[in-house]
């Protein structure tokens, strides 16, 4: 006669440690998440690379900056400007804009233009100093650095908000050191640009990396860290270790920076 039993109390219980289970399930969307953002690292190089000048100028009037009306030291920098220009083969001009701003500070901007802050301007000696940093500048324009930037920031917010609704730091902090990494590179890039234009404008390297020989205040490597910027020591080393390889000149006595 069949008798009725009850199941065994083991049933409702999963033969896999739990933990197991969230590790398996971290691990996959870990692996999601990493190839999700280099697929969209990928797509925003390519796109970035195939913007027409025509269309970074439509998009670069959506952007605008104060700027002070100093018509004197706007046509010095221009003057600087149209001798990189003249080596630099980009498709449009570079023109450079005055922002009276006490913190040293230099940026590309869509469109071809570049920002030079008063403070900046306040820390150089020569024109040689100041033709490096506009061609340092350049050099983010030619390798369309300024929008694969843009495009970078777009993808780790997204990253960000797939992750727990931006709440998962660990994760976060893992793709903001990628694109440190993205960052630092472009900056590196970027110097080599400049140190070649300024031979190419002054016939000279001289005063290259005196600049960052100004700012570098004996900071330790852990301070560059996930930073954007790679370290000024790091970054003297590159232009001098160019220098040499290059045979660059740098016995020639630099051009002084006009006091406008």
């Amino acid at each position: 006669m069949y008798q009725a039993k009850l199941p065994d109390e083991s049933v409702n219980i999963p033969t896999t440690h739990p933990l197991v289970g969230l590790i398996k399930y971290t691990s996959i969307m870990g692996i999601f998440l990493i190839v999700l953002y280099f697929v969209l690292i990928l797509s925003i190089d390519i796109i970035a690379s195939n913007i027409t000048p025509v269309q970074e100028k439509k998009i670069a009037k959506t952007l605008s900056f104060d700027t002070m009306g100093d018509s004197k030291k706007s046509l010095y920098l221009e003057s600087i400007s149209k001798k990189i220009n003249k080596c630099a083969n980009l498709p449009y001009g570079v023109n450079i804009r005055y922002i009276k701003q006490k913190e040293p500070n230099a940026f590309a901007v869509m469109g071809g233009t570049i920002y030079v802050t008063s403070g900046l301007l306040d820390m150089l000696d020569s024109e040689n100093e100041l033709a490096f940093v506009v061609g340092h500048e350049v050099g983010h324009f030619k390798n369309k650095d300024h929008l694969k930037q843009m495009g970078y920031g777009f993808v780790l917010s997204i990253i960000s908000s797939i992750i727990s609704n931006g709440d998962d730091y660990s994760m976060q902090s893992l793709f903001g050191f990628a694109q440190s990494k993205y960052s630092q590179k472009a900056e590196f890039n970027a110097d080599k640009t400049g140190l070649d234009l300024l031979v190419c404008s002054y016939g000279n390297a001289s005063d290259a990396s005196k600049l960052f020989k100004k700012m570098d205040k004996d900071s330790s490597d852990w301070e560059y860290f996930g930073s954007s910027h790679p370290s000024f020591k790091d970054r003297i080393k590159s232009i001098e270790n160019r220098i040499k390889e290059n045979h660059y000149d740098i016995s020639t006595k630099p051009l002084p920076l006009k006091k406008i």
